[in-house]
């Protein structure tokens, strides 16, 4: 009873071929349609004889190599791996998609994920919240450093007046601090 589901199957499919080959793929099935046996083995056939397009393999291999970059901000990132991920298939899980986040993390935000062990959140929403918390928290953090090295900087350009005691130190003191600032304004 099963031989006979599939061979119905079968020509059911052969019924819209025509329809559906286009050029060598078609001229190639009318050769094979005497053949047709099975659904398995001629979508085997058909796929190695006619494989897809290089555009279908390209995305698989962007959306397997895609990494966030440096500076690309964790919600450009989402929904860039969300779209491939749905592109490239539909049925996808949000475990695997969450998982497919995480892996192309850059390394300041996956090192985060590590240590809080993250990979247990559920839905890539729910992951896409917890991550702008830390891009959030880096961002700050970095904001801070940059303001305290900014602080430093400035700081060491400013040198302290010298102070002196006697009239005459102050006087030599005078006409190489107005030596100092010509220098100076020359720059």
């Amino acid at each position: 009873m099963l031989v006979n589901y599939q061979v119905t199957k079968i020509s059911n499919v052969a019924n819209m071929l025509p329809f559906l080959l286009k050029g060598q793929a078609f001229e190639w099935w009318k050769l094979q349609n005497k053949n047709l046996v099975d659904w398995t083995s001629f979508k085997k056939e058909l796929i190695q004889k006619f494989p897809p397009p290089l555009e279908q393999a390209n995305e698989d291999l962007i959306r397997q190599q895609r990494k966030q970059g440096v500076d690309e901000p964790i919600l450009d990132y989402y929904y860039a791996m969300m779209h491939l991920c749905d592109k490239y298939d539909v049925n996808m899980s949000s475990k695997d998609k969450a998982n497919k986040l995480i892996d192309g993390l850059k390394m300041t935000l996956y090192e985060q994920v590590i240590e809080e062990n993250i990979r247990m959140i559920l839905t890539p929403a729910e992951l896409l919240t917890r991550l702008q918390q830390m891009e959030y928290a880096q961002i700050a953090i970095d904001t801070r450093r940059n303001q305290l090295q900014y602080d430093g900087s400035i700081n060491d350009m400013v040198a302290p007046m010298p102070f002196h005691s006697s009239r005459r130190q102050n006087n030599n003191n005078a006409s190489s601090y107005s030596k100092f600032l010509f220098v100076t304004t020359d720059i």
